[in-house]
C-alpha cells in the first residue's frame, strides 16, 4: 500500500468509517447493527455517520439501499452466488440434485435465490431438507444422512455453515457414502473440514468462493510475526506462547518449542499451512477501496494531502459510491447497490494425503453470467465426469416421454417420417419434403429412384414380351373392332399404343421420355 494511504488509514481513528471484517456467521448481527445505527440517525440527523465496508457478508437484503444506505461490500450479493452455483451444476449436465439448507436467515435467503435459477436451468430436486440451527440438530442430521444414502441423486447442495457440514460429513464418513458435494461460500474454504479424518471417503467437493488472490508480502509477514516497535499486540503474543512455549502442551505446539530461548522471537511457516492465506484478499480490497476514497476526498498526492480533514460524513459516502481503482491488474468499483460485481472463483477440493486442499478450477463472471471451467485442473474420482440424472439420456432417434417430474422421463423411438438428431430431444422433427425415415431414425433420407438399363436382363424380357403382345393384336381382332363404332375403335387403338410406349419409357428416366 502506498505510504500516504497507510498514513490516512492508520493515524486518524476518528474518521467516520468502519471496515466490517466479519464472516458469514455475523451477517445477522451486522444487519441489526446497521439497522440500529441508521435508525438512530433518523432522529439525530447523522444517519450517514458510519459507512460500513464488509468483506464476507453476502445476504441479498443488504443490497437494499433504502434500508442500508451506508452499507458497502467488496463481494457480490447472494443473488449472484445462487446463479453461479446453478451455472456450475448445469455445466456438468447435472439435473437431479438434493438440497440441504440451514433453518436461519442465511439458509433461507440463499435457498430462495437458488431455486428460481435451478428451475430456469431445468434442474429438479429429489429432496429438500432443513436442518435446525439449535434444537435436535444431531438427530435431524442423522435423519438427513439416511435420506442422502437412500437417494438416487449424486449431487447434493449444502447451504449450511461449517459446524453443520462437519456433523453431516461425520455421518457420511461412517458409511463411506460418496457424493458430489456442492459448497456455498459459507464453508468452501474451511480448513477445519479439509482436515477432517476420513474426508477422502466423501467423493468430490466443488463450490464457489469470493475472488481470491495472493497479497504481496503477506506470507513473509506470517513467517516473521512480531509487533512493530513500541506496539503491543496480544494476539501475536498469545500465538507465540501457544506455539513456542515448551511448558504449554498444545496440539499446535512446534517441535522446536523446547529449543528456543524466547518464544516471542521464534517463528516458522506453520501459519502458511494452517490457514488459507488467500482468504484475506477481500480485506485487502476493502482497505484499498477506503484508501482510494479518502485519497480523493483529501486531495492527496504521493507526498501530502491538501484537502480539508473536517468534512461531513455524507461527502465520504458519495465518494465511496463512485470510487474506481485498479489493484493487481483488476479494476474494482461499487455498483448502484453498493456491491462488487467481479464474480466468484470455482474451487475444488483435491486430495493431499489424508487431507484436502482447495484449488481454483474456474471462474464465474457476473458480466457474462456464465462459468468458465478449467477442465484440465479437475481430477474426478473416477477420472470421468460423474452423472446425476433422474433418467438416462435419450439417444438420437428417440424422444422424451416426460413423467410427473420434468427431469424424469422414458425414451421412445421416433415415428416413421420423423427424426431426432440430438441427445435428450424433447420432441421429434418431421422429415422435409422428398425425404423419408424409418422409425427410430437420426436423420431423413432423400427418395432414391432407380431406372432399368437397356442392357439389363429384365429390360430385355419386358421388351420381348411387349413385342409379342403387340403381335398378338391380330387382324381378326382388328376386323372385330371395325364392326364397332369408329370413335371407340380409334380410342382403343391409341390407348393400346400409349400403353406399349410407356412400357419402353419405364426402362429409363420417364421425365426425359
Amino acid at each position: 500500500m502506498p505510504v500516504q494511504q497507510e498514513r490516512i488509514l492508520g493515524k486518524d481513528t476518528s474518521l467516520p468509517l468502519s471496515t466490517a471484517l466479519n464472516d458469514n456467521d455475523g451477517e445477522l448481527e451486522l444487519e441489526h447493527s446497521i439497522r440500529d445505527q441508521e435508525g438512530k440517525g433518523k432522529h439525530q440527523n447523522y444517519s450517514l455517520m458510519t459507512s460500513w465496508v464488509a468483506c464476507t457478508s453476502s445476504a441479498a437484503t443488504l443490497s437494499n439501499k433504502l434500508r442500508y444506505t451506508s452499507f458497502f461490500r467488496v463481494i457480490p450479493s447472494n443473488i449472484y452466488q445462487a446463479q453461479a452455483l446453478t451455472k456450475l451444476i448445469r455445466h456438468f449436465n447435472w439435473d437431479w440434485i438434493g438440497v440441504i439448507r440451514l433453518d436461519d436467515d442465511y439458509g433461507k435467503d440463499i435457498y430462495e435465490q437458488f431455486m428460481p435459477h435451478a428451475e430456469k436451468e431445468r434442474m429438479c430436486s429429489e429432496f429438500h431438507e432443513v436442518i435446525p440451527n439449535y434444537d435436535n440438530v444431531k438427530q435431524r442430521i442423522k435423519e438427513v444422512a439416511d435420506i442422502i444414502r437412500k437417494s438416487t441423486a449424486t449431487v447434493v447442495v449444502l447451504f449450511l455453515r461449517i459446524q453443520q457440514v462437519e456433523m453431516l460429513f461425520e455421518e457420511m464418513i461412517k458409511t463411506n457414502t460418496s457424493r458430489i458435494w456442492i459448497a456455498s461460500n459459507a464453508w468452501t474454504m474451511s480448513r477445519l473440514l479439509m482436515k477432517m479424518k476420513g474426508i477422502n471417503k466423501l467423493g468430490d467437493i466443488i463450490g464457489t468462493t469470493f475472488s481470491t488472490g495472493k497479497i504481496p508480502g503477506f506470507e513473509d509477514y506470517l513467517q516473521n510475526l512480531r509487533p512493530g516497535p513500541g506496539v503491543r499486540n496480544d494476539f501475536i503474543r498469545e500465538y507465540k506462547q501457544m506455539r513456542f512455549n515448551c511448558s504449554q502442551q498444545s496440539q499446535h505446539m512446534s517441535p522446536l518449542a523446547c529449543n528456543v530461548a524466547d518464544p516471542q522471537e521464534a517463528n516458522d511457516d506453520y501459519l502458511l499451512h494452517a490457514v488459507d492465506v488467500t482468504e484475506a484478499y477481500s480485506q485487502r480490497i476493502a482497505v484499498y477501496a477506503v484508501a482510494n476514497a479518502m485519497k480523493k476526498l483529501l486531495q492527496c498526492n504521493d507526498t501530502a494531502c491538501s484537502g480539508n480533514t473536517s468534512f461531513m460524513p455524507y461527502v465520504l459516502l458519495h465518494i465511496l459510491r463512485k470510487v474506481n481503482f485498479t489493484l493487481d491488474k483488476q479494476t474494482y468499483n461499487f455498483n448502484e447497490n453498493g456491491d462488487f460485481d467481479d464474480g466468484y472463483d470455482i474451487m475444488m477440493w483435491k486430495k493431499n494425503g489424508d487431507e484436502r486442499i482447495s484449488e481454483v478450477v474456474g471462474k464465474f463472471l457476473i458480466k457474462t453470467g456464465d462459468v468458465e471451467i478449467y477442465q484440465y485442473k479437475i481430477p474426478w474420482t473416477n477420472t470421468t465426469v460423474p452423472l446425476s440424472r433422474c433418467s438416462k439420456p435419450c439417444s438420437p432417434g428417440t424422444e422424451k416421454n416426460i413423467n410427473n417430474i420434468s427431469c424424469c422421463y422414458s425414451c421412445s423411438n421416433c415415428s416413421e417420417g420423423c427424426y431426432s438428431n440430438e441427445e435428450d430431444q424433447d420432441t421429434y422433427k418431421q422429415c422435409p419434403e422428398v425425404s423419408w425415415s424409418l422409425p427410430g431414425s437420426r436423420e431423413c433420407q432423400k427418395w432414391k429412384i432407380w431406372f432399368l438399363e437397356w442392357s439389363a436382363a429384365y429390360s430385355i424380357v419386358v421388351m420381348i414380351g411387349t413385342v409379342i403382345a403387340y403381335m398378338a393384336f391380330n387382324p381378326d381382332r382388328q376386323c372385330a373392332l371395325r364392326r364397332i363404332d369408329k370413335p371407340f375403335v380409334i380410342i382403343g387403338i391409341l390407348t393400346v399404343i400409349q400403353a406399349l410406349i410407356c412400357i419402353f419409357c419405364m426402362i429409363f428416366d420417364p421425365v426425359n421420355c
